[in-house]
């Protein structure tokens, strides 16, 4: 005989949950999993428990790639008893590399405080209610069981509420509401509230968007969707910028990021956000992110990286002076070279740059005879940049 447990979904909807034999003595208590989303896929996936350390238990993550994670609880490193994602637990007398640490300490990782920007949510995966089911994948029991919910349910509760099952909502919305239900867990919970209010909202791009999730379910397909592209076109200026881009893989496969400019691949960037810091002339272009799982890959919409109108006034006040101070150079007047290149110290767009022209100042000035200008113009390169060698040896 099969002991079932009957509950009803958010619609009213009657749901049977097998519980246990109740003919066959209880089995052997399996390990305790673990559920941890990241936007980092290499802390991202679902961790069992195997063995301890301190007294407390050691979570290894369950993946067949060649990337070992584990969770595990320490008090002898770091500032104080914390959890840690950890390539290993740590030795005795020995050195601890982590990933990510709690921001202090619990009794267990689903209740410890993660950094927001590494960790959305570490979860006990028995409490998740996963539904593989093709006519409703958007059932969650959580509540009518009295669970309880983690932080990426509780921040889409009000959200989904406007929202209908496939049972209940029109047959236009079952793929997209399906696509939705599937996307948690793969997903942070910041593009999930965005997804779910596009689709309330009746947003073209994020209904597409999560059909094509549905679809690529459907088909058991192995590629990859973007479900977050980066802006069409970004103006940049003197701080950084970020560009980003996020994909799922609906059968759980690893996403690679590989970030291009104008057609070709950028070195170190394959990770879902490129920043771009301190942009300058170089940096304008036609930027786009190519994502792959398996032996399949798409390209995200491309974005224009353009300088703002103050940024490219100060490039121009900065290039003209040394432009300027080559011509004098080749007509062999040295003086009017150094006060070019003093020009162009003053309004350099970085420091190495100011350091380089004062440097070709000191240069010239010290041909010339002009002792303590030149020693001025050092001085001031090497405070910029101690290590240019030219100042240093003036």
């Amino acid at each position: 005989k099969i002991s079932w447990l009957r509950a009803r979904n958010a619609c009213g909807h009657l749901l049977l949950l097998w519980r246990s034999c109740v003919a066959c003595p209880p089995a052997a208590p399996m390990p305790k999993q673990l559920r941890v989303t990241s936007r980092f896929p290499n802390l991202a996936g679902l961790y069992a428990e195997q063995g301890a350390s301190e007294g407390r238990p050691v979570y290894a993550r369950q993946s067949g790639d060649a990337i070992g994670m584990c969770i595990v609880f320490s008090t002898k490193f770091g500032t104080g008893p914390r959890w840690y994602f950890a390539k290993a637990p740590p030795q005795a007398g020995g050195s601890f590399n982590s990933f990510c640490c709690s921001e202090g300490d619990a009794a267990s990782p689903e209740e410890a405080a993660w950094p927001a920007g590494d960790i959305d949510s570490v979860r006990d995966a028995r409490v998740s209610v996963a539904n593989d089911m093709d006519d409703d994948v958007d059932m969650d029991v959580s509540a009518s069981l009295g669970q309880k919910q983690c932080d990426a349910c509780r921040d889409l509760a009000e959200i989904c509420a406007g929202l209908q099952c496939s049972a209940c909502g029109p047959a236009a919305a079952v793929p997209a509401s399906s696509g939705l239900a599937l996307l948690r867990g793969l997903a942070s919970s910041a593009i999930l509230k965005q997804l779910a209010l596009g689709l309330a909202g009746g947003d073209a791009v994020a209904t597409q968007t999560l059909e094509r999730v549905f679809e690529r379910h459907q088909c058991r397909d192995m590629g990859p969707v973007i479900i977050l592209h980066p802006h069409s076109s970004i103006q940049v200026g003197e701080n950084t910028a970020t560009l980003t881009c996020e994909a799922v893989c609906v059968t759980g496969s690893s996403v690679k990021y590989q970030w291009r400019k104008d057609g070709m691949p950028l070195p170190r960037a394959e990770r879902p956000r490129y920043m771009l810091c301190g942009a300058g002339p170089s940096d304008e272009g036609l930027y786009d992110c190519e994502v792959s799982a398996g032996a399949k890959s798409e390209r995200s919409q491309p974005c224009e990286v353009r300088l703002l109108a103050d940024v490219e006034s100060k490039r121009v006040l900065s290039e003209r002076p040394l432009q300027q101070a080559a011509e004098a150079q080749a007509r062999g007047d040295l003086a009017a070279a150094a006060a070019f290149f003093g020009e162009a110290a003053a309004f350099g767009q970085t420091e190495g740059a100011r350091a380089d022209a004062l440097s070709k100042s000191a240069s010239l000035l010290l041909q010339l005879g002009r002792w303590a200008d030149a020693f001025r113009d050092a001085s001031d390169a090497v405070k910029l940049s101690p290590g240019l060698v030219a100042a240093h040896v003036i």
